[in-house]
């Protein structure tokens, strides 16, 4: 019965184990900014994108569709903000012989 209560946490813990972030380490600076704080229009210059190491894993794995979008951190506790455009749309594709 023991097991049953805590089937749950088990569950997620081993879940855990084989799934890992993906992000890239990404070097911007925006040189221009326009409209209202809480509108605001962003032109900014990608210097750097670092590249990947063996051990990153594909973040579009295994999904049918992946977008790639590109923000910057706003808040203190660095979520980002809402991207105005979708840079590049990724999905799988069958081809016929």
């Amino acid at each position: 019965m023991f097991i049953f209560k805590r089937f749950p946490a088990i569950f997620i813990l081993i879940a855990g184990l084989f799934s890992a972030p993906a992000m890239a380490s990404i070097f911007s600076y925006i040189t221009e900014s326009t409209g209202t704080p809480s509108n605001a229009t962003y032109t900014y210059v990608i210097e750097r994108w670092d590249p990947e190491t063996s051990g990153i894993l594909n973040p579009c794995y295994g999904w049918p569709v992946c977008y790639v979008t590109v923000n910057h951190k706003h808040t203190v506790n660095g979520t980002g903000g809402n991207p105005a455009f979708q840079i590049a749309r990724i999905g799988k594709t069958t081809y016929f012989s």
